[in-house]
């Protein structure tokens, strides 16, 4: 099931603690995705690829839902576990948070 991230009652606090301008017309093009069954074995499948904690390990088993084959997709990150991770379990991964290409498949990112 996704959401729009619009009506996001986290996204919009954040906003106003740093005293941003919230832009509805920007973020009325992201969704939310909320999975409508327990992600049990993705999140066996990511623990499998290698350690990441509580909300990191959410991310990425929930883009293992959205893309069971993550060869399809690119995973975008800031987090360096995560970044280890996610070519591991085949996401395609551009430079990591250190600005060092992991070399999974970062070419593929420039496309549309």
């Amino acid at each position: 099931m996704r959401q729009g991230a619009e009506g996001s009652s986290e996204l919009r606090a954040a906003f106003a603690r740093e005293q941003q301008e919230f832009e509805v017309d920007v973020f009325s093009r992201i969704d939310w995705i909320l999975p409508d069954r327990p992600l049990a074995s993705e999140l066996a499948r990511a623990l499998e690829a290698g350690y990441l904690r509580g909300a990191d390990l959410w991310h990425v088993a929930t883009a293992l839902y959205v893309a069971p084959q993550p060869a399809e997709i690119g995973f975008v990150t800031v987090d360096c576990r995560q970044h280890d991770v996610a070519p591991a379990l085949g996401f395609q991964v551009g430079a990591g948070p250190n600005g060092v290409d992991s070399g999974s498949g970062a070419e593929e990112l420039s496309g549309p």
